[in-house]
């Protein structure tokens, strides 16, 4: 399960495309449905799924789940264009203080398996100790690892990069 949660339905839809396959979470899509509801969107299956309740059935959740963002027009994407949008989320989220960097910075290398631009750098110099990430890392230290995290977000989405 993600590290990261969102407020809005955009938000959590994004990241559920993002982790889609394979994914059975029930409970996340009944979630999604219920803020996508109180912020105005509306479909019969989105009302079905919204009141499954807090332990439904993956299957006919997920089933409702296809059949709302059918209802509702929501194109899901291939599989790369989905991981793109949930890395500028995450980069977005983090530039715009509405996430928290460390959080998204695992998610980003974890989930989204970014793999260049400093990255893992700053996940590195996240997980270690403070006196190994400041031998080893000592200008991500010395800036900071939530304002290094923010500087490389913004620069990731200034440059519209993916990988």
């Amino acid at each position: 399960m993600p590290r990261v949660t969102f407020t809005s339905a955009e938000h959590a839809l994004t990241q559920l495309l993002h982790i889609r396959d394979g994914y059975d979470r029930a409970e996340d899509v009944v979630g999604w449905a219920q803020v996508a509801l109180a912020e105005g969107q509306d479909s019969e299956s989105l009302r079905i799924l919204a009141g499954l309740g807090p332990n439904p059935n993956a299957f006919e959740a997920n089933e409702h789940f296809e059949r709302a963002l059918d209802e509702l027009g929501i194109e899901r994407g291939s599989g790369e264009d989905r991981r793109a949008r949930y890395v500028r989320l995450l980069c977005d989220g983090i530039v715009k203080r509405t996430l928290e960097p460390v959080a998204a910075l695992t998610e980003l290398v974890e989930e989204c398996d970014v793999d260049s631009g400093g990255w893992w750098e700053l996940y590195d110099a996240a997980t270690l100790c403070t006196e190994t990430a400041r031998l080893l890392y000592p200008s991500i230290v010395e800036a900071g690892l939530e304002t290094a995290i923010r500087d490389q977000a913004r620069a990731w989405l200034s440059a519209g990069s993916t990988k």
